[in-house]
């Protein structure tokens, strides 16, 4: 895939526990979560990742500080309408957001009465009506890929009929002008067909505000937070503590 211009990003180490722990995660457990999965992902591609797609679209203070410290080119762990700059709890950060704007198979066929053909054509129909800025349209290979594999063969060929450009996220990261990108705030709301909590993309952020602050150089090189240093690489493995306090809010994950 990467051949073919595709990024090849992080989706996190532990999935279903960042989707069950992260909400409530302190800076110490989301960078070692981070930490696993840059080492991992730099031993299998001798780089370090330049993209991020949070689990479930679920994000904490710390990991929104994490993706600008290490300099991400953008990513999407957001559901939201079109690309912005994230604003999370006051704090302005620079990694542009590709958000998905699309429902998932899943979320249409959790609806009462739905079926694949179903969600066919509701996907059809919101890219026929969709926004200039394109849509972004979330899959994963164990389902689209396999279970629901000829209905997703129907879908492409139903958007390129429609005329659509089927492109990577980087190619629509690269058409975007990021000095006109809005501010938009983030928080946490659901979506139908999925009842846990993820991060969605708000209304926008006051006009002229970003002007007046002074970001931080998402570029420049890891620094400690909070008395943990993250490492660019892994040498030996990191052991989380439990949250045996925390429960579990999402039987589906994905």
């Amino acid at each position: 895939m990467r051949e073919e211009g595709f990024d090849i990003g992080v989706h996190g180490w532990d999935v279903a526990g960042w989707c069950r722990h992260a909400a409530g995660a302190d800076m110490e457990w989301t960078a070692a979560q981070w930490h696993l999965a840059w080492g991992r992902f730099s031993d299998l591609f001798g780089e370090m990742p330049h993209v991020h797609g949070a689990p479930g679209w679920r994000m904490n203070r710390h990991a929104w500080r994490l993706e600008q410290r290490l300099g991400l080119r953008y990513a999407s762990d957001t559901r939201g309408t079109h690309p912005f700059l994230p604003v999370y709890e006051g704090e302005l950060l620079g990694v542009p957001q590709l958000p998905t704007t699309l429902p998932t198979f899943a979320e249409l066929l959790r609806q009462p009465g739905a079926r694949p053909d179903d969600a066919v054509g509701r996907l059809l129909e919101l890219v026929r009506y969709g926004p200039a800025t394109g849509q972004v349209f979330s899959l994963s290979a164990e389902r689209e890929g396999l279970a629901w594999l000829p209905y997703l063969e129907r879908l492409l060929e139903g958007w390129r009929a429609l005329g659509c450009e089927l492109v990577s996220l980087r190619q629509l990261c690269e058409s975007l002008d990021h000095a006109k990108l809005p501010r938009c705030l983030v928080g946490d709301g659901t979506v139908p067909g999925r009842e846990a909590p993820m991060a969605l993309q708000g209304k926008p952020y006051l006009d002229g505000a970003a002007e007046r602050v002074m970001l931080p150089d998402r570029r420049a090189r890891l620094r400690p937070a909070s008395g943990y240093t993250l490492p660019r690489r892994v040498d030996e493995p990191y052991r989380p503590r439990p949250f045996a306090s925390l429960a579990r809010t999402d039987s589906d994950p994905g």
